[in-house]
């Protein structure tokens, strides 16, 4: 959530209960690489996500379809 702190207008941030309680199929937005992009999460561990990303980004290692694994500090929006 660094993001957030450098720009809180346009950086939202989840509360700390709504992170500590993501699960399998949330759909969570991230930030890798300077960009925000959509995930589908696929498992949930105490120290790290895995989903697979739901859009094109033209980021090598973060494009459509790719599996990415994450911290709960990159996510900027949930929705489920």
């Amino acid at each position: 959530q660094a993001m957030h702190r450098k720009h809180p207008d346009t950086f939202d941030v989840p509360s700390p209960d709504r992170l500590a309680n993501l699960r399998p199929g949330d759909f969570v937005r991230i930030t890798a690489e300077h960009q925000r992009f959509w995930v589908i999460l696929r498992g949930v561990g105490p120290r790290r996500l895995v989903g697979i990303v739901d859009n094109r980004t033209g980021i090598p290692g973060f494009d459509l379809g790719d599996r990415v694994s994450f911290e709960r500090r990159h996510v900027y929006v949930v929705m489920w």
